[in-house]
């Protein structure tokens, strides 16, 4: 257990410094959708964009994360 919350723990400062290098506009979608639990019609209604284009940031917000954390 404490081996896992320590893994953790030392994962969180670099995903933070990885959410911090995304682009505005995809910080705040993965942060309305992961963090605050929105779902795409709902973000798109807060944003003034469409649903779909509220799917594509994410997935694009995904996959620059994942780069991102790729290459640290």
């Amino acid at each position: 257990w404490s081996s896992d919350v320590c893994s953790s723990d030392l994962l969180i400062p670099q995903l933070m410094a990885a959410l911090n290098q995304l682009k505005p506009d995809y910080r705040i979608i993965i942060n309305m959708y992961a963090i605050e639990q929105y779902n795409h019609l709902e973000i798109a209604e807060k944003l003034g964009i469409s649903h779909s284009t509220s799917r594509s940031k994410l997935s694009r917000a995904r996959n620059a994360l994942k780069n991102i954390l790729k290459s640290s």
